[in-house]
């Protein structure tokens, strides 16, 4: 197989790996592919390729150096049980610091889906970055961020959250790192609670979230509740635009009618309307004003 016959059947490829069939049951199985298929993709691997992909039992993997820059891609989809994906991209590039002195970064993206009892599915997003800039032979810098997705079984996102962590060594050298030991640290510098940033979004109505962000660097510290954007559906927690942009400005959410309400549904896919409208309840008498809300806290940054 061939890395566009890859792309152009990534659903049939990863339902040969053996995934349980409860997972296509739920509309967010899509949003699982279309990661896949942007982390193939951002490796700028052109239709004239004929890289090799290596297809076996429960996992495929593809390795391709791109010769202009000198940066090499390893890539894997793994699928250890049936109700789990595992998707990962390694690459190692070769830049020059302000000095003119050669730095190695090694990037890692690793993707995990996790099939709930109830049909529900967890998309766990890692990214990590290791470099050698000013560090000797056996260490090296680490990078890590972290957001994890939660859908219930009718494909309605009903919490994100998103964190970043402060620079940390590690006593590794930068090309024999593996994704395994940058990610492995969770309980010492990348635990949950030694975060830099914080961000999370938890739907309490069908176009309405909670949001809180911390940023321990700026200082920033943002709670209050915003409207959903519903520029492409309602199924993901989306905020329209960055909150960040518009942070202590005055926020006031109207009630819904009852037609308005339906509209919207209207436009869903049938599933994820049926999901979304445990949402609706009490959606036409709600109405918010940050003003009012004795819990909204806006802090700026220092």
């Amino acid at each position: 197989m061939i890395v566009t016959e890859l792309l152009n059947d990534i659903d049939g490829v990863v339902t040969r790996l053996g995934i349980n069939p409860k997972f296509k049951e739920n509309p967010a199985y899509k949003t699982v592919l279309a990661h896949l298929y942007t982390l193939i993709d951002q490796m700028g691997i052109t239709n004239n390729d004929s890289e090799l992909v290596s297809e076996n039992k429960n996992f495929i993997n593809l390795n391709w150096i791109y010769k202009a820059a000198g940066d090499y891609y390893d890539f894997k989809i793994v699928v250890p049980s049936n109700n789990e994906i595992i998707c990962e991209r390694t690459n190692e590039e070769f830049t020059k610091d302000k000095d003119g002195k050669s730095v190695i970064r090694k990037k890692v993206v690793n993707i995990s889906a996790t099939l709930d009892d109830i049909g529900g599915i967890k998309i766990l997003s890692k990214y990590g970055e290791a470099n050698d800039y000013e560090c000797g032979n056996n260490d090296c810098n680490v990078y890590y961020g972290v957001e994890e997705k939660n859908y219930n079984l009718y494909g309605v996102m009903e919490r994100r959250e998103y964190r970043s962590f402060p620079k940390t060594k590690m006593r590794f050298n930068v090309r024999n790192i593996t994704s395994e030991q940058m990610f492995i640290n969770t309980s010492g510098a990348f635990s949950a609670i030694n975060y830099r940033k914080k961000e999370v979004y938890e739907r309490c109505k069908l176009d309405v979230a909670n949001v809180l962000i911390v940023d321990r660097v700026t200082g920033e510290y943002y709670s209050g509740k915003e409207l959903i954007d519903s520029t492409y559906g309602l199924a993901d927690l989306s905020i329209n635009g960055r909150v960040r942009n518009n942070l202590n400005r005055h926020v006031v959410i109207n009630p819904l009618m009852d037609s308005e309400i339906e509209e919207i549904l209207e436009k869903e896919d049938p599933r994820v309307a049926e999901g979304l409208r445990i949402y609706t309840k009490d959606r036409e008498n709600f109405e918010y004003d940050s003003e009012k809300d004795k819990s909204y806290v806006y802090r700026a940054s220092k």
